[in-house]
């Protein structure tokens, strides 16, 4: 078996955001106010390459070899333009300018090649080596630029840098598979080698890391069930080691730190995939756990006038469980009825250490989205698809400086398709979604309700002319609310609500496939 794909992608962000905010002490009162503007423009050119070969031996029953390669190119480049005033109201008052650039262009190759091989030593004992070389050649340089007049043009030395990264890593594995009828357990070990020479600007000489590892592994199947446990020594991601501060937002600093040390890892990976065909059940499940000592987490400090400043650090008793499980069914009936179903989960527990103002805290965060859909369809003629989905979460601290935080958010609506007129397809879909996190009632309930009308040509409906209105209420509106360390942070966002939108698509399909039109919605 041979597969080999290519693709490029060419994408281009840009936002724009408007920060307005007020540091208030429970004892001291008012620290300061402020307003930052913050545009970016984001640009990615990714190169993309794989190539996969499997061969099974026919005059040797378990013997398999198969060998994979993959390279990838991205160019990026982030454009930050900050302008902001701060207004500083204790200790003393001043008021604080910033205008600026922040420019980084961050060029990465990433190449990688792997084997493996199975060789049966009878019918119930197979031995499993493999084999895998990765490298990486990055490059993060940054320049900032104070505003002069009318352009940013003057350069920022204590706030530009050079960093750039060459690293090495090969994988050495073996392990004896025992197979009994539908299980089969292969403990192994890995040898594991990393060397990553990484040079920053103010330097003299590269600060380089190197490992080298015999790490143990074991992988469990049981039929459509398969368990993995492996454990690893991870190497710090390159930004946390970038030597200049991170001013984006001047109310925030972000600090690097080249003395990080590797996270040692333990993990435990589930995976259930099984459909039968007999009642058209599929279900499906992913579920991992992991603990971490010398992870990565934040040192906060936040001075008297509100100022943070964070820097990583290492830290012991890192925790994460996470699970997505689903099951979904059609049931056909003989009169060209169909109903379906499908329920799911996604559920996450994180615990780390963080620490402010040098006294630690550990924060247990818990977030689940549980989903429902109901599909009923009378002969493709008549559709209607109720749903319903509850999202839950809650963050503590064992620190009693920061309160517990917890909000829900409920999603129910109806979809509709309606085909009864040949070559006219009518859809529509309305929700309502009911959001406790938020103080102001306005943005806690939201009713939206999209409808179009499509319009099928040619025999097979190749084409299709869709007139759609999206928010006909016009009550679209934005929000996200993201708990982090010490902060809970409630974003309120400017989007396109209400709009009308006509498009004519052409399906290049093979003659006499067809597709059905109209409808799409799902929580799922």
């Amino acid at each position: 078996t041979i597969n080999a794909t290519a693709y490029y992608i060419l994408a281009n962000e840009k936002n724009s955001s408007t920060n307005n905010h007020t540091g208030i002490n429970n004892f001291l009162g008012n620290l300061n106010d402020h307003a930052v503007n913050i545009n970016g423009e984001t640009g990615n050119n990714i190169l993309r390459e794989n190539f996969s070969l499997t061969r099974l031996f026919k005059n040797k029953t378990g013997r398999r070899i198969s060998f994979s390669q993959g390279l990838t190119w991205n160019s990026r480049a982030v454009d930050n333009y900050t302008d902001a005033r701060i207004r500083y109201q204790y200790p003393t008052q001043f008021d604080s300018l910033t205008n600026q650039l922040r420019q980084e262009r961050i060029p990465t190759w990433y190449a990688f090649a792997g084997i493996n091989y199975r060789e049966p030593l009878s019918k119930k004992l197979f031995l499993r080596t493999g084999a895998r070389y990765e490298y990486e050649n990055l490059k993060n340089d940054i320049s900032t630029f104070d505003k002069g007049g009318t352009a940013y043009d003057q350069l920022n030395n204590d706030l530009s840098s050079g960093f750039s990264r060459n690293s090495n890593r090969f994988f050495v594995s073996t392990g004896l598979e025992i197979k009994h009828k539908d299980l089969a357990i292969t403990p192994g070990v890995r040898y594991q080698y990393q060397q990553f020479d990484n040079r920053l600007s103010f330097l003299p000489d590269p600060v380089v890391q190197k490992l080298n590892n015999i790490l143990p592994q074991l992988e469990i199947t049981y039929k459509k069930l398969s368990v993995n446990y492996s454990r690893e020594i991870v190497l710090p991601d390159y930004y946390y080691m970038i030597p200049v501060r991170n001013n984006t937002n001047p109310y925030v600093i972000n600090l690097g730190n080249t003395d990080l040390l590797p996270a040692i890892m333990n993990r435990v990976n589930v995976n259930l995939n099984t459909f039968n065909p007999k009642n058209n059940l599929n279900v499906w499940s992913w579920a991992e756990a992991w603990v971490a000592d010398d992870d990565v987490v934040q040192s906060i400090t936040m001075d008297e006038s509100g100022l943070q400043i964070i820097e990583p650090v290492n830290a012991d008793g890192s925790k994460r469980i996470a699970a997505n499980f689903g099951l979904n069914q059609d049931i056909k009936y003989k009169n060209s009825f169909t109903f379906s179903w499908n329920v799911g989960t996604w559920t996450e527990y994180k615990q780390n250490l963080f620490f402010y103002n040098s006294e630690p805290s550990t924060q247990k965060r818990l977030i689940s989205n549980i989903w429902s859909n109901l599909g009923f369809n009378w002969n493709d003629k008549l559709e209607l698809g109720p749903a319903y989905s509850f999202s839950y979460m809650n963050v503590r601290n064992s620190s009693p400086l920061f309160s517990p935080q917890s909000s829900f958010e409920q999603t129910m609506g109806m979809e509709a398709i309606m085909r009864y007129i040949k070559h006219v397809i009518f859809d529509t879909e309305i929700r309502y979604i009911n959001n406790n996190a938020f103080a102001n009632p306005e943005y806690r309930k939201m009713f939206m309700w999209n409808a179009g009308v499509n319009f099928t040509f040619f025999k097979d409906e190749r084409a299709v002319l869709r007139i759609f209105a999206n928010d006909l209420l016009n009550q679209t509106r934005n929000t996200d609310i993201v708990p982090n360390q010490n902060t809970i942070r409630t974003t309120y966002s400017n989007i396109i609500g209400q709009y009308f939108m006509a498009t004519f698509t052409y399906n290049l399909r093979p003659s006499g496939a067809k597709g059905k039109v109209g409808g799409g919605w799902s929580l799922w």
